[in-house]
């Protein structure tokens, strides 16, 4: 275990023990205190559901990667372990359980004593996580058109379909869910159970990255979808392969284009949280 690990564990401990304090939001500087979350200035509102307490440590951090994955979460936005807890209807104890095991996948970063937030990765960690993707990807759309069935193609379908109509729409936080669902499918109709546990791995880090730049890419984001799609209704396995390579290096000039001096991308910090998070339903711990 690294020792910057080992330094960002201690200092949540701490944190935890002190919970119970009302203390000031040191995340942004409104000095908001307790839940609602404070971002920037911008209230973070039920964010997480309600969870059950089986168990409850492997949930609570598959709920959090989960909003990585998708896009709920981007690049500078930052997490508070109580918060995430009140809304969740759990102590801290498995929060900060899970965020540790984040910091550790380099899904989240630990910057300072109150400071845990979505990283922002330089041009040259992207463009090595595209490499690995438009192999793993390329192997998962190549294995699904020797393995599809109609079943599994009218499932893809119907994901496109959504993501279109989600675009159309301009509800881009659906767009981005609806991308995501679509590349796991595949995974999974390739039948390649330890390619998708890879793939949610990559895509932790990658999610917060798409969902910056998707309203942006509009139907771009997706054109090359209908190819991948007909490529396995032609059990065409090269053709699938090359048409996912396209879908992910055409997204990736847009990613790039948004590159900044530092060679980090993302542009959010921290201020839109909200847009694909708001409204989530909280159950109560009753409920869960």
């Amino acid at each position: 275990m690294s020792q910057h690990f080992l330094r960002a564990e201690c200092v949540i401990e701490y944190l935890v023990d002190h919970a119970a304090r009302p203390v000031l939001c040191s995340l942004a500087p409104c000095g908001m205190t307790s839940v609602p979350t404070c971002i920037k200035g911008k209230l973070m509102t039920n964010l997480f559901q309600a969870v059950g307490h089986t168990n409850l440590g492997e949930t609570v951090y598959s709920v959090i990667s989960a909003q990585l994955i998708k896009g709920g979460l981007r690049p500078g936005d930052r997490l508070r372990i109580r918060d995430i807890a009140a809304q969740m209807g759990t102590s801290v104890t498995p929060v900060r359980d899970a965020l540790l095991r984040l910091v550790q996948d380099r899904g989240l970063v630990f910057q300072n004593a109150r400071d845990i937030r979505v990283p922002h990765i330089s041009a040259d960690e992207y463009l090595e996580i595209r490499m690995i993707r438009v192999e793993l990807e390329g192997l998962a759309a190549a294995q699904a058109a020797q393995r599809a069935d109609e079943a599994d193609i009218d499932r893809l379908l119907i994901l496109v379909n959504e993501n279109e109509e989600a675009i159309k729409a301009g509800d881009f936080a659906r767009g981005t869910e609806t991308n995501q669902l679509f590349h796991f499918e595949l995974a999974r109709v390739a039948k390649a159970p330890e390619l998708l546990e890879i793939l949610t791995r990559l895509w932790i880090r990658m999610g917060p990255i798409i969902s910056e730049v998707y309203e942006q890419g509009g139907r771009s984001m997706i054109e090359h979808h209908y190819d991948i799609v007909q490529a396995i209704k032609d059990r065409n396995p090269r053709a699938a392969r090359s048409a996912m390579r396209e879908d992910i290096e055409s997204a990736g000039e847009l990613i790039l284009r948004l590159r900044t001096q530092d060679r980090t991308l993302g542009v959010s910090s921290g201020k839109t949280v909200p847009h694909a998070l708001a409204g989530t339903p909280r159950r109560s711990k009753k409920t869960a």
